[in-house]
């Protein structure tokens, strides 16, 4: 049951409908009863490993922060860790890697590599891990109610792509459900969300996918100007349709009151490499930065700048096995771990050379995030391909430019029409001025001041543009997978 799905729409409606009709007070057991009911769709079977889980590490949380021992806090604390990450581990790593190793002989590797890894075992092994360090490093009190942290764990917008909410932020809102009322105005600003998140999906990134897919899916065949452009196009499409899952979640969320972290801001006008990462999956790269770059920044602190390029590094290299275990996703590492490095190692100098130059600091301003964008299109080259040998394939035939009149056949031949190719540069550009607009708050107040047949007509407007360019077919997000 996906999110684009109708069968998903009818449970969404009835989920909401349910909550709001019961008291106030049980409004949180709704919400879970609903939670573990649309993850039993997925498997019935997996989410009793998703409850199993949950109640090892409610328990553990407590053990750690009743525990007058140090060292019973260490061991709750790795247990709860290791068991987490070992289910993470095991289903989305070594399952697949030892099957395939044995799938020629059959037996139990074989076995073991035809397990589906479970759905959002990624995101909810993240909030299962930060909850009890939180607990350890006393940040977080423990959550005494089992509901409360299995519906946190839970969450059905949540659990299949994130964000990744930490626990400090969405238990509190719990005891809000149970004492608010029916708060339209929220519910309101839920639903646009939603439309908006459908229009980025639907109208935009599904608009290109086939392009992206046709290039990227057959490395190789294609060269020069095809390659170039369905580069830009995928950077696009993944922006499109992740910021679109982000914006979907975060208004399913609050139809039910809650309010999800943003998981996106700006990241292609940022101005280095490091400040896209801030800004791009922010919920992952800030939980990777909190516990696993400070903490080794710390520990290699008497190393200098080695230290500091080694934490980044294997930061780096754990974002990008956190997506899987294809050879180009190390590949993307290194391509990045450069990048960052080479960043964070002159930042200081630059800034004291524009310091001391401010007519160059205007043109920086602009320049330089046009520069971070080209390199982040140029490593998602790396990133999307199906390996690492596609992803050498496709650098090397980039630039290998076979003359006009072959580049346009080979243009037509995967879709990318001029017609495909405006059509989809104005979605962009309506996509972009809705985020501008709402960035600079010029959103908010056109929404005070204009009338209601105003606000309309643009709701009929983004409705009939996922429509008239969109596919009327269900549809999956591309970090569903991951």
């Amino acid at each position: 049951m996906v999110f684009t799905s109708a069968i998903f729409a009818l449970f969404f409606s009835l989920a909401a409908g349910a909550y709001y009709l019961v008291p106030s007070r049980l409004r949180p057991d709704v919400l879970l009863a609903c939670s573990y009911l649309f993850y039993a769709t997925w498997s019935i079977p997996y989410a009793g490993l998703l409850f199993t889980i949950t109640v090892i590490v409610h328990r553990l949380g407590l053990h750690i922060a009743m525990s007058p021992e140090e060292g019973a806090k260490r061991r709750a604390l790795a247990l709860g860790v290791g068991a987490s990450l070992t289910l993470l581990i095991a289903f989305k790593y070594a399952f697949p890697l030892l099957g395939g190793a044995g799938s020629a002989g059959g037996g139990l590797l074989s076995r073991m590599a035809s397990l589906a890894v479970p759905i959002g075992i990624s995101y909810y092994t993240f909030k299962l891990v930060s909850y009890l360090v939180d607990v350890y490093w006393e940040k977080l009190e423990p959550e005494p109610s089992l509901r409360n942290f299995s519906l946190y764990v839970g969450f059905f917008p949540q659990i299949l792509s994130g964000p990744i909410e930490r626990a400090r932020t969405f238990l509190p809102q719990i005891g809000a459900m149970e004492r608010s009322p029916f708060d339209a105005a929220m519910v309101t600003s839920g639903l646009r969300y939603i439309l908006f998140g459908l229009f980025k999906k639907f109208a935009v990134a599904e608009r290109i996918a086939p392009i992206v897919d046709s290039v990227f899916d057959n490395a190789g065949q294609h060269h020069g100007a095809t390659i170039l452009i369905a580069a830009y196009l995928f950077a696009i499409q993944i922006y499109a349709d992740f910021s679109g899952l982000t914006d979907l979640v975060i208004g399913l969320g609050r139809v039910f009151g809650h309010r999800t972290p943003q998981n996106f801001d700006a990241p292609y006008y940022a101005p280095n490499i490091q400040e896209f990462w801030r800004r791009w999956h922010i919920t992952l790269t800030s939980w990777v930065s909190d516990y696993l770059f400070a903490p080794l920044r710390i520990a290699l602190r008497n190393w200098g700048n080695i230290g500091l390029v080694v934490a980044i590094a294997i930061n780096m290299l754990a974002i990008s096995l956190w997506h899987g275990v294809s050879s180009n996703f190390p590949l993307f590492a290194a391509v990045q771990t450069v990048y960052m490095s080479a960043s964070a190692l002159t930042l200081r100098r630059r800034n004291q050379f524009y310091k001391t130059r401010p007519r160059l600091a205007g043109p920086r301003r602009w320049l330089a995030p046009l520069l971070t964008f080209h390199l982040v299109v140029l490593s998602f080259i790396v990133f999307r391909a199906k390996s690492a040998s596609d992803a050498w394939r496709l650098i090397r035939d980039l630039f290998h430019w076979s003359g006009p009149r072959a580049s346009l056949n080979d243009l037509v031949r995967v879709g990318a029409s001029p017609g495909l190719l405006l059509s989809a540069l104005g979605l962009v550009g309506v996509m972009e001025a809705i985020h501008f607009a709402h960035r600079s708050g010029r959103l908010q107040r056109w929404k005070a001041r204009s009338p209601a047949w105003g606000r309309w007509l643009v709701y009929y407007a983004l409705a009939l543009m996922i429509l008239v360019f969109g596919p009327l077919v269900q549809q999956t997000f591309i970090y569903m997978q991951f």
